[in-house]
């Protein structure tokens, strides 16, 4: 289950992209008649979700399909895309959700809703009679008759992983874990808990004879608790795959560490670290004295040693990015055959063959062998998805490239995007190492733009709502 987080429609943000088209896999071709039909709206959601396109007209919102026709009347103060044949609407400060034929299902009664995704659509309702210093907001989840399955005291408490979402008993304070039809598959129990990764999840189980007062526990999907000896006694345990974890075994300093594979294999690292950063289940990111290195999962073995300022992991290949003194050294994980780069200020992770490179403030791409693909001549770039970039020109203009940088889209479309947000999601290191890989701007077929300070939409094949005029 993937939450789309609460955008209004009608400041179209990168995010709300983002978090609008990872399922999106469907194509439009942008016909007179629909293209007729958006010209005669003030403003437009963006893309398409479902068959229906968000639209503004005398300052509210409702949805028309991919032939043009109004199909929920525009009278919603804001709303949310399609998810699960149903959308969230705002009316008068309240949300609630609307069918397809715009009918009311769920009453408009909510501070904050997410979309629905796997049944579930998580809810921020206000708490009738709240005293002072109370909390004034409670959380949960509805089902698609509006019927409330868990209630949380906090927003951030609830992560959904795998068809378990963790949630916080409002009551209690524990932890426990909850399936999409909302029945409550390993009870409330835990004082400390973690969103499951494949098999099992990390909880802390209270033992009043450990001096900690906490250990560490694993629990699988069916709520059983693995209590094995060498793992209640680590002071330290984290997950950095689906199956792989690190641990410390130290209860001061946090120097040593071991990798676990499974539940059996135990694999020392051979030298002292602070921790580690972020990983897989192939490689690992380790950190000591504030540099960094990276660590072979099914080994111990490091790889690269921890002299590094910075490191990004290619999540498409065994292709590292790592930044020393004043070069950028691309590394071959594999076989640790080394490119050193010194006219580039910035090289990103490489997705779909390609990381996007810097010199001089401009932006291109190279590839694995360290060629330039792509001429730096770009003011920003966002990453590769099914072969397409985004690209912001020096005048401020959008478009976007092929792999071999033919303009697919010119450059001729008002940005949309911060500058600063779409170097956040190409860039990707700095701000977790975290490759967001399914942007490219496109919802549905279709992507929102702007020319001469009007909304309008253009399809994958170039083809515009402006050219229908």
């Amino acid at each position: 289950m993937k939450h789309t987080s609460l955008f209004k429609c009608l400041v179209p943000t990168l995010l709300f992209v983002l978090c609008s088209c990872a399922n999106e896999t469907s194509e439009f071709r942008i016909t007179d008649r629909f293209a007729a039909a958006v010209n005669q709206y003030e403003d437009v959601g963006a893309g398409m979700t479902e068959g229906l396109v968000p639209v503004k007209k005398s300052g509210k919102w409702g949805f028309i399909d991919s032939r043009g026709k109004l199909i929920v009347p525009c009278k919603y103060d804001s709303l949310l895309s399609y998810s699960e044949g149903l959308a969230a609407i705002d009316s008068c400060g309240k949300w609630g959700f609307i069918d397809r034929e715009g009918n009311s299902v769920i009453p408009c009664q909510y501070y904050r809703v997410e979309s629905f995704s796997d049944s579930l659509a998580k809810v921020t309702f206000r708490k009738e009679g709240a005293k002072r210093g109370e909390t004034k907001l409670l959380y949960g989840f509805i089902d698609r008759q509006g019927k409330l399955l868990a209630r949380s005291v906090s927003d951030s408490d609830n992560d959904y992983y795998n068809g378990l979402l963790l949630v916080r008993d409002y009551y209690t304070r524990k932890y426990g874990y909850i399936d999409n039809k909302g029945e409550l598959v390993i009870p409330y129990q835990f004082d400390i808990a973690f969103p499951f990764k494949a098999k099992y999840a990390i909880v802390l189980v209270r033992d009043y004879e450990y001096w900690k007062g906490l250990k560490y526990a694993l629990i699988d999907r069916k709520g059983n608790l693995i209590t094995h000896e060498w793992l209640t006694s680590l002071p330290l345990l984290g997950m950095t795959g689906d199956s792989t974890f690190t641990a410390s075994l130290d209860d001061y300093g946090y120097k040593k560490w071991i990798i676990i594979k499974g539940m059996d294999l135990r694999i020392p690292i051979g030298q002292e670290l602070d921790g580690f950063f972020t990983g897989d289940d192939r490689y690992v990111i380790s950190r000591y004295n504030d540099k960094y290195g990276v660590i072979d999962c099914t080994s111990g073995r490091a790889i690269l040693p921890c002299k590094y300022d910075r490191i990004y992991l290619s999540p498409d290949g065994d292709i590292a990015t790592s930044y020393i003194n004043n070069s950028i050294r691309l590394i071959d994980l594999k076989t640790s055959a080394s490119l050193s780069f010194y006219d580039y200020s910035k090289i990103g992770c490489f997705i779909e063959g390609l990381a996007f490179a810097v010199r001089d403030d401009k932006y291109g791409f190279i590839n694995e062998k360290g060629e330039e693909i792509i001429p730096c001549k770009y003011k920003a770039v966002g990453n590769f998805y099914d072969g397409f970039a985004l690209v912001i020109d020096d005048n401020g203009k959008f478009g976007f490239i092929n792999k071999s940088g033919s303009a697919v889209i010119p450059c001729i479309y008002d940005n949309n995007f911060s500058i600063d947000d779409l170097l956040v999601f190409a860039v990707l290191g700095e701000f977790g190492n975290a490759p967001i890989r399914f942007y490219n701007g496109f919802i549905g077929g279709l992507c929102r733009v702007t020319k001469d300070g009007r909304p309008g939409f253009v399809d994958k094949e170039g083809n515009s709502t402006f050219d229908f005029q």
